[in-house]
């Protein structure tokens, strides 16, 4: 983790400890990397490709969702959570058009072009099963919840 990034986590941690009242909840949460459950195996392999692709365009601090938080410091007294995830039904397009607003996406575009990305984009357009069915994507969502424990 950067030292800046751990310094704004330390002065983000005093402020909470200051406003939380004592025996106070705490909840930080984040959603991981798509999934489509009934997606073919080639769907799912090409859109794990199109985000090997792009991985090394996120920000260093996208670790952080990849470890679901459980990499940082966390000066509270952990609650464990059950697992939770959002969903919504989209068509090839849809989806698409979410990938190309993600910050690495656009980074990628900017550094590399778009022929390649394009080419991958339509891989996954041309393994959906027709590009109007309407598919359901699932998100897990990733909660780190703590009470705060006066000494």
């Amino acid at each position: 983790m950067s030292r800046g990034l751990l310094l704004r986590g330390k002065s983000f941690y005093r402020e909470v400890k200051r406003v939380l009242k004592p025996k106070g909840i705490i909840a930080i949460w984040c959603y991981g990397l798509l999934e489509i459950p009934h997606a073919s195996d080639s769907l799912n392999v090409a859109l794990q490709e199109f985000y090997d692709q792009i991985e090394s365009c996120w920000p260093p601090e996208r670790q952080l969702i990849d470890t679901q938080y459980q990499t940082i410091s966390f000066p509270f007294s952990d609650i464990p959570t059950p697992n939770y995830s959002m969903t919504h039904d989209w068509t090839v397009k849809q989806l698409i058009g979410y990938f190309t607003t993600w910050s690495a996406t656009q980074k990628y575009i900017k550094i590399h072009g778009e022929d390649n990305l394009l080419t991958l984009m339509t891989e996954i357009s041309n393994k959906w099963s027709l590009t109007t069915q309407i598919m359901t994507i699932n998100w897990p969502l990733f909660l780190r919840v703590g009470q705060n424990v006066i000494i």
